[in-house]
């Protein structure tokens, strides 16, 4: 169902103030990434990939931001790592994701038009993410929140849309 961008902005503002406990990212997911926020939740059963931090086979997160499309991280004026880097430099893209873990979001910003997303996190680091995803042949939304009742997305061609968790299919 399609929503107004207002309602996607109230739901993404459920971030700021929430630490980022979950990244997952590198072998198995190319360049998409998904971090994790808010409150840590027990799984109804472990995780077995022993790529993941011992919280995240445990536990999943409130709130989830998976993102498909580009992306970039940076702190004050230094680039760290982008999307493009799971292709090339997967080690340093990986380190360069951690500098958000157990940071909180302080501010964010997202444009109307595009949908693309800034996340502000403490000691300066900022997350962007680029909705480049315009045609057909991507068939992917630009990104997704996740939330317990909700998946709010940034779809193709930077439409948002909602769907029930109830009613979606996992």
């Amino acid at each position: 169902m399609s929503i107004d961008f207002d309602e996607l902005k109230v739901s993404l503002d459920l971030l700021i103030g929430m630490p980022c406990w979950s990244i997952i990212a590198g072998k198995g997911t190319g360049s998409i990434v998904s971090l994790g926020f808010g409150t840590k939740n027990q799984r109804d059963r472990l995780l077995k990939n022993l790529h993941l931090t011992d919280d995240e086979r445990i536990y999943k997160p409130d709130i989830s931001l998976m993102i498909y499309c580009s992306w970039r991280l940076s702190v004050e004026d230094k680039v760290f790592c982008s999307w493009k880097d799971a292709l090339e430099n997967l080690k340093e893209m990986l380190i360069g994701l951690e500098l958000i873990r157990e940071k909180n979001v302080i501010n964010m910003d997202v444009c109307p038009i595009s949908l693309d997303l800034n996340l502000y996190f403490e000691k300066n680091i900022k997350f962007e993410i680029f909705c480049d995803e315009t045609n057909n042949m991507d068939a992917d939304d630009n990104y997704s929140l996740f939330t317990k009742e909700k998946i709010i997305n940034a779809g193709l061609k930077s439409i948002p849309s909602i769907e029930s968790r109830k009613t979606a299919k996992a």
